[in-house]
Formats: C-alpha cells, sequence, structure tokens
C-alpha cells in the first residue's frame, strides 16, 4: 500500500469489543474520532498520543447506519501541509448511499465540518440527488484535497462520479468555492490526444442535447442548439479547469468526430476566452482535444476532431482543461459543440434512402433523422410508402418522435400496408393523435378500396368517434354485404361514445343520408336507440313509408323492437308486421325479436295458428320464458296437433320453462311417444326440468327402449338425472358401463356419458362400486377420467 499520508481503520468485528479511535495531531492538541463500546460515533481533543472518547462530544448517526459500525473506515488525511482532518465513512443499507464525516481540530475544540447522508438521498429514480465527500488523489507533498458538493444522478460525466458546487476545505478550516478535475489521473494519462483544424462548411448532425452544466453564464442548452450566437460559459473564472457541460447522445448512432464553434460570428460575450484544450468524455472513452488557434479571434470559425473510429455512447461530456487567455474574470466559453456521423445532415434524401433494408446502418440512419425535426419527418413521409418492409420499420420508430401533424399521415399509411407488425404499430400510435389521426383516416376512408374500408373505419371509431359517423355512413351505399357488416361494427363502436351523440341525431334528421345508411345506422345503435328518441322514432316512420321494400322492413324489425320499448309507433310497426306482413320471412322475424311476449300477447298467440310453419315456430320460441305462459294451452295444442314436427318440437321445448301444470305434464307425457323422435327428445327433457316425477317411468321406458334411436335415450338419461329417479339406477349404470368398451359407437357413446352425468347427478351411496369397471386400468383413459370427474361431483339430488 502506498503510504498517502492515510491512517485506516476498519471495524472488522460486528460488534465493536472495545472502542476504535483514529487520532490526527495537530498544533493545538490531538484530534480523536472514533466509535465507542457502544457504537457511537464521538469526537474530542486532547493532549497526548493517548485519547479516549468515553463521555465525548457525540455525532449523531442514523439507526440504519449504527447497524453497519463494523464495516465504517475512519481516515486520517493531510489536507494542508500542516492540518488534518479524520473522514469517517460508515455504509448504508441502500447502496446509493451512505454516512460520511468531516472532523478537524478547531484551536482546542473539534469542529464538525460535516455530518450526514451522502449518495443518492432525495428525489425520485433518474433525479436522486444528494451531498458528497471527495478526497482527492494525494500529491508530492502527501497531501490531498478535501471537497464538499452535490451529486445528481441525471448530472454524472458519463457515468464518471461528478461532484457539482464542489468547495475546498482550505488551511483556515473554512469551506471555499473551488475548482475541481473531476478526470482522474489515471485517466487523463490515458486519454486520446487529439487536434482539432480549422474547417470551412458544418457536416455534422445535431445529435447531442445538453442537460447539465457544472456550473454556466447562460443555459447549457446553448451548446447544442444549433444557434451559433448562443453561448455557454463556465462560471468559476480564470481557465475555468475542471467546468463541464453533461450532453445525451443517441445510443446506436456511431460517432466520427466532433465539431466546435468557439466565438458566435456576431455575439461578442463579456468576458469570455476561447479554450485551448478540452476534455471529451464518453460512456467509455476519454479524449484531450487541443485547439489550433484562439478561437476568439476568429469570429463564426468552425473546428473539427476526427476520431480514428467510430464509436457509440449515450453520453458526451465536455471539461475544460486551459485557456487562451485568463485573468479572475475571465469565462472559458463556447457557441456549438455537435457531432459527425456517417451521415450529412444537408443529404436529408440519402439519410431517408439508407432506412432501406433495416439493418444497423438502417438503424444509424434513423436515428439521425429522428434528430432533424420537421424537415427530417416531411421527407420520411414523402418516402413512406416507397420503402421495403425492414426501411418501413425503421421509418415507423423515425416518424414515432415527430407531432401529430408529421406522423399521423405515415401511421395511416402503415395501416393500409401489407405487414401486420407496421399495422399494430401504427393502430397503438394513432390513439395519441385524436384529431390529426381522425381527419387522415377520415381523408383515407374516403378513397379507400373496399377491402381497406373495415380496418380504417374501425380505427375511426376508436379514435375519433364524433368524426367516424359522418365518414363512414356514405360508404354504406355502394358496398357489398360484408364490407358493410364490418362497417356496421365500426359505426356500433363509434355510436358508444358520448362525444358521437351529436353526430347520430344529426345523421338520422338529415333526409340527405341514404335509405341504406340510416337503415344501418339505426341497427348499428342497438339497445342503444332508446336514447336517441325521437330522431330515431323519427327516421324508423320516415323509412317505413308506403313503398317499403321488403330489405327495408325485415332490417327495421331489430331496431324497431328496441324502439318499441318507449316507442308506441315502433310497437305498432312490429305488430303490424307479425300479423299482416305479406312476407312470411318478415312474419317470422317479426317474432323472434319480440323479447317480452306480456307486450305482444295478442300478436304472438294468433301468431301460433299463422299458415306458415316457420312463423309458428318463431311464436313458440318466443313464447319459451316463464313469462309466456298465458300460452300454455295454446302451446299444448301446437305440441299435440301441429302437423310439423319442428313446431312441436319447439312446443316441447318452450313448455319446459313454463310454470307447474299437471295437464302440461300430461301433454309431454303423451309427447313421449310421438312419431318423431325429433319431437320425443325434446319432450322427456322437459318432463326433467319440470320434476314431474309422476311421469319418471314413462322417461325410464324410452332409455331401457332398445329399439329406441340414441337421441332420445340420451335425452332421456339426462331427464332421469333430472328427477333425480332412484329407481332407474341400474339401467344408468347399465348404459353408463358401456363407456369401457373402446369400440362403442359414437352414438351409443354420447348415451352412456349422459347416463354417467345422470348417476352423478344422483351419486348414490355405491357410486364408487357402479363406475368401477370404468376406473379399471384397462378402460379408456377417456372412460377413466368421466368416472374420476363423477366420483368427485358432490351430486344435486336431495339437496
Amino acid at each position: 500500500m502506498k503510504k498517502l499520508g492515510i491512517a485506516l481503520f476498519l471495524l472488522a468485528q460486528p460488534a465493536l469489543a472495545r472502542p476504535v479511535v483514529a487520532l490526527a495531531p495537530g498544533q493545538g492538541g490531538t484530534l480523536a474520532v472514533g466509535f465507542d463500546a457502544q457504537g457511537v460515533l464521538r469526537t474530542r481533543m486532547c493532549g497526548g498520543a493517548k485519547c479516549g472518547i468515553d463521555g465525548a462530544t457525540e455525532i449523531p448517526i442514523a439507526a440504519e447506519e449504527k447497524n453497519h459500525v463494523a464495516q465504517a473506515t475512519l481516515s486520517v488525511v493531510r489536507y494542508a501541509p500542516a492540518r488534518r482532518a479524520v473522514v469517517v465513512e460508515l455504509p448504508s443499507a441502500d447502496a446509493t448511499r451512505k454516512f460520511s464525516a468531516v472532523v478537524i481540530a478547531n484551536g482546542k475544540e473539534p469542529h464538525i465540518v460535516f455530518a450526514g447522508q451522502t449518495g443518492y438521498t432525495d428525489g425520485e429514480w433518474g433525479e436522486r440527488h444528494g451531498a458528497m465527500v471527495m478526497l482527492s488523489e494525494a500529491r508530492t507533498d502527501g497531501t490531498r484535497s478535501i471537497l464538499l458538493g452535490e451529486q445528481r444522478e441525471d448530472l454524472t460525466l458519463c457515468r464518471r462520479p461528478t461532484i457539482l458546487a464542489p468547495k475546498l476545505l482550505a488551511a483556515d478550516g473554512k469551506l471555499h468555492p473551488a475548482k475541481v478535475q473531476r478526470l482522474t489521473p489515471e485517466e487523463r494519462e490515458g486519454a486520446k490526444r487529439l487536434s482539432a483544424v480549422r474547417v470551412e462548411e458544418a457536416s455534422t448532425v445535431p445529435v447531442l442535447r445538453a442537460r447539465g452544466a457544472s456550473s454556466a453564464v447562460g443555459r447549457p442548452d446553448a451548446l447544442t442548439d444549433g444557434d451559433p450566437e448562443t453561448t455557454w460559459a463556465e462560471n468559476r473564472g480564470s481557465e475555468g479547469r475542471g467546468e463541464l457541460v453533461v450532453m445525451s447522445a443517441p445510443a446506436g448512432l456511431p460517432l466520427t468526430g466532433f465539431e466546435f464553434v468557439v466565438r458566435p460570428p456576431k455575439a461578442n460575450p463579456e468576458h469570455a476566452v476561447a479554450p485551448k484544450e478540452l476534455w471529451l468524455a464518453t460512456d467509455h472513452d476519454l479524449f484531450l482535444v487541443t485547439l489550433p488557434e484562439d478561437g476568439w479571434k476568429n469570429p463564426g470559425a468552425r473546428y473539427a476532431v476526427k476520431l480514428d473510429r467510430p464509436l457509440e455512447t449515450e453520453c458526451v461530456g465536455l471539461v475544460v482543461e486551459s485557456a487562451y487567455g485568463g485573468g479572475k474574470d475571465a469565462r472559458v466559453t463556447l457557441a456549438e459543440l455537435s457531432a459527425r456521423t456517417e451521415f450529412d445532415a444537408s443529404k436529408i434524401d440519402g439519410l431517408v434512402g439508407a432506412l432501406a433494408g433495416g439493418g444497423q446502418r438502417a438503424e444509424a440512419a434513423g436515428t439521425a433523422l429522428s434528430v432533424l425535426g420537421d424537415v427530417a419527418f416531411d421527407a420520411v413521409q414523402k418516402r413512406f410508402a416507397s420503402l421495403d418492409e425492414g426501411g418501413r420499420r425503421v421509418a415507423l420508430d423515425v416518424i414515432d418522435h415527430a407531432d401529430c401533424s408529421h406522423s399521423a399521415p405515415v401511421y395511416v399509411e402503415a395501416l393500409l400496408g401489407p405487414y401486420r407488425a407496421h399495422r399494430i404499430h401504427a393502430q397503438d400510435r394513432l390513439r395519441r393523435c385524436p384529431k390529426e389521426g381522425g381527419e387522415e383516416l377520415a381523408k383515407a376512408l374516403a378513397v379507400a378500396p373496399p377491402l381497406r374500408l373495415g380496418p380504417l373505419a374501425e380505427q375511426l371509431a376508436l379514435i375519433a368517434p364524433d368524426r367516424a359517423v359522418a365518414a363512414i355512413l356514405p360508404k354504406f351505399a355502394k358496398s357489398r354485404r360484408k364490407v358493410r357488416a364490418d362497417l356496421r361494427v365500426a359505426l356500433a363502436r363509434a355510436t358508444r361514445s358520448p362525444h358521437a351523440a351529436a353526430a347520430v341525431r344529426a345523421a338520422l334528421a338529415d333526409p340527405k343520408t341514404g335509405i341504406t345508411a340510416r337503415i344501418d345506422l339505426l341497427r348499428a345503435l342497438g339497445d342503444r336507440i332508446g336514447g336517441f328518441r325521437p330522431e330515431a322514432g323519427a327516421a324508423l316512420t320516415r323509412l317505413l313509408g308506403a313503398k317499403a321494400s321488403f330489405r327495408t322492413r325485415y332490417l327495421l324489425l331489430a331496431p324497431a323492437a328496441e324502439l318499441a320499448k318507449a316507442d308506441p309507433g315502433a310497437a305498432e310497426f312490429l305488430v303490424r308486421s307479425l300479423r299482416s306482413d305479406d312476407s312470411p320471412y318478415v312474419r317470422t322475424h317479426a317474432a323472434e325479436v319480440m323479447d317480452d311476449p306480456t307486450r305482444f300477447r295478442a300478436g304472438l298467440t294468433a301468431a301460433l295458428t299463422d299458415p306458415e310453419v316457420r312463423v309458428r315456430e318463431a311464436a313458440v320460441n318466443a313464447l319459451a320464458k316463464p313469462s309466456g305462459s298465458f300460452a300454455q294451452n295454446a302451446l299444448v295444442s301446437r305440441l299435440e296437433h301441429d302437423r310439423w314436427p319442428l313446431v312441436r318440437a319447439a312446443s316441447a321445448k318452450a313448455l319446459a320453462g313454463h310454470g307447474p301444470s299437471a295437464s302440461v305434464d300430461a301433454a309431454l307425457a303423451q309427447a313421449v311417444s310421438d312419431s318423431s323422435p325429433a319431437v320425443r327428445a325434446p319432450a322427456v327433457v322437459a318432463l326433467g326440468h319440470r320434476h314431474a316425477t309422476k311421469h319418471a317411468a314413462t322417461v325410464r321406458e324410452r332409455l331401457e327402449d332398445d329399439e329406441e334411436v340414441p337421441e332420445v335415450q340420451g335425452a332421456a338419461a339426462l331427464a332421469l338425472g333430472l328427477l333425480c329417479d332412484r329407481a332407474s339406477l341400474d339401467a344408468l349404470t347399465d348404459r353408463a358401463q358401456k363407456l369401457s368398451d373402446p369400440m362403442l359407437s359414437p352414438e351409443a357413446r354420447a348415451v352412456s356419458v349422459m347416463a354417467l352425468g345422470a348417476l352423478s347427478r344422483i351419486h348414490p351411496a355405491d357410486l364408487a362400486e357402479r363406475v368401477k369397471p370404468l376406473r379399471d386400468r384397462h378402460a379408456p383413459v377417456t372412460a377413466r377420467a368421466a368416472a374420476e370427474a363423477a366420483l368427485r361431483s358432490p351430486g344435486h339430488c336431495g339437496r
């Protein structure tokens, strides 16, 4: 270990068996700083080499740091030829902070120059800051500088620890503002030497962005704003050694050199002097740049340095080393610092062309374009359609940096392009530009080919629903059915937004809105149509004039059913359509959309005797709910006498949901003997749902009848489970055990599954024995799984 004028004590034990003290001899006595046996930090002045600290002045330490006393260091530092200080460092649980103290002798008393937490102690992540204690390297006479200042997480010298607003502990025991070289001697020794040369024209891309400085006259960003008339100057005076500016650089863009403008072409800031030597620091490299002449004698002159190899960095730091001139009031001043890349900022078309392929060079060109601003974004917008897939991908990343006026047209172009990833990218970004994106989408929708209408309308509805209504409606008239369906989905989404309410009402009331568009708008409103009265009702009435076509009458039935809840005119149209429309299709659909049988009691009851079978079936289905129980007798009549099996089957299903009635149960039991299995199956299921236990034997007969079709046998098994018919356990077991046969036909397997389900529902005490063949290791895997599931079921009968 080198002799650096430091006495270093490391407290290696987790607890202190005895006090540990650092002694700093001085003119007024010996300064003692250390930890007593209880781990308390104390200080005092003593008269000799032996000095105890029991009862001495306490230096407070936070509770969280007291747990780390065993890792503390005490350093005796000679900060002036005849002055020594004790520097204490104590780690914390958080590695980004620690406790530090600097104690000196002040005559015959100790003086605590600083004691407290250092490191990133305050602020949010990325912007944390706090105090800093820094010791310089030892000089030839063994002295070291003790500096106190601040540190900021967002202002380091490209990841190098950086002290800001430093103050030097001087020989008088006081803190004085100081200029500090933040670069270590080792770094400076290993830095590459570069000589700047004077150049006539700029050949840089403005990729650097100043984000802070250690001191400044004027804003630090004047150094990178592209305006040579604005300047940054250090504010420490003399040669400004160690003062710095930190700049962001785009990752992924190789830098090939740097350019400087020292003196503005016209401005002449007060006390300004030109730099002679500058350090340029990056994430991994350090350069010492020497300027060839006093730049202040050459207004507007530009100087360049070329790197021996391109480098990539996210940070560039400029540190002043020396100047052409000095003096107490001097300020080392620079007008511009910019970076050179392989791309010439004056050839933007070439940059856009370099995006082709999307490789590493394209990424670098994209980074350059991202920082060039509107002129680059305009060029990308004009050339986007001509780029290949890779080029478009990078171009989209570039345009993400633009404002909405530049980016929205490109996103719409990508939305219409052939690449799915680009469409997803555009969809996400367009939502950030509702105004400009809405305008561009509306313009594109007006001229888009049919296959593009749906995606455009969907995005327009999402980001600008108020514009979507007016833009989508004109496209219905000449679009095919599939396209109209897509447009209607988008229109429905748009109309859900309260921002679109005014546009919807205006379109409904506007006589210029086409018939097709108005119909689809009413359909798109769905169950929200009642909120657009009276305009919706008036539009419905106009469309249903004396010459309304079949298409109009048919398509308006669903909107009318929703509107009928509060609009008598719409209700009257439904009833009229059901009872007297010439088309059986209209009459059928009218019954299908009637969701409240009690409001259309007379019409639905009459429709049960309509001459068209599909109308009768639709009416039966409309009555298949408890509120349709008023039609039980009519439904029983359909079940018993209708010549069409599908009407009789629908009647059986409808009666399954009606309230208790012995006559209905009897009719269903009679239907179990219907000539059509399509009627027998729903009849037995209906008996199960109605818990008609009186007719369990009738249902059981269908299961046990080997001549019965599997569809009815399966329905009977289901019904017996619903009836909790324990008398059927053996029959159900016999059918369920057939699942162990791997050669069982699909039809018979369906019956067996139903039977096993019924056994599981009834859940007899001996269920495990009944399904034992299904759990045999030779049984099919599906049978074993079904048996285990049945056993796990708690059962439903008797609960």
